[in-house]
């Protein structure tokens, strides 16, 4: 019994043994490899970097997005029904668009999207108030009744 017990105890001297070779083998060998390789195809890393810099500035600069918010009050009629015609707005052609929001018809092409959000309290009070960017807000929020706010996305910031 006395020897089955000491062939199953660990001593930590043992441990600490496995936990080196764990950090040998999976940290220090590969840093090791990547800086014989660095040091020996040092022109690959340059090219790489390069190369990688000149795409990402080319997608950045090719095709950005903007995106801008508007909070409207509408003191007018009811937010619904500007709301759902907001709604329908983001759906409807470049010319259309372009008529309604009183832009030239090359900026409204670059509109990606035009989306409303609900104006939602934070308090009983009503003194403070957030926009409910996901459209997830919980129903203990009360909706503030004429304002709500405008998310526009385009390709251009002569869209705004």
């Amino acid at each position: 019994m006395e020897t089955e017990n000491t062939q199953r105890e660990l001593d930590l001297i043992d441990l600490i043994k496995i936990c080196w070779g764990w950090f040998v083998k999976f940290i220090c060998k590969p840093c090791f490899f990547l800086f014989k390789f660095a040091i020996k195809k040092w022109w690959v890393i340059l090219i790489s970097a390069i190369v990688g810099f000149a795409i990402s500035y080319c997608i950045s600069t090719y095709n950005p997005k903007y995106l801008g918010n508007v909070i409207y009050e509408n003191n007018v009629g009811s937010s619904s029904d500007y709301v759902n015609s907001i709604r329908l707005l983001s759906r409807t052609t470049p010319e259309y668009m372009s008529e309604v929001l009183g832009i030239p018809i090359e900026e409204a092409i670059d509109i990606i999207g035009i989306a409303p959000h609900a104006i939602y309290y934070r308090d009983t009070l009503q003194t403070s108030y957030f926009v409910d960017m996901n459209d997830d807000a919980s129903m203990e929020y009360v909706a503030h009744q004429n304002r709500f706010a405008i998310e526009i996305k385009a390709y251009s910031k002569n869209a705004f």
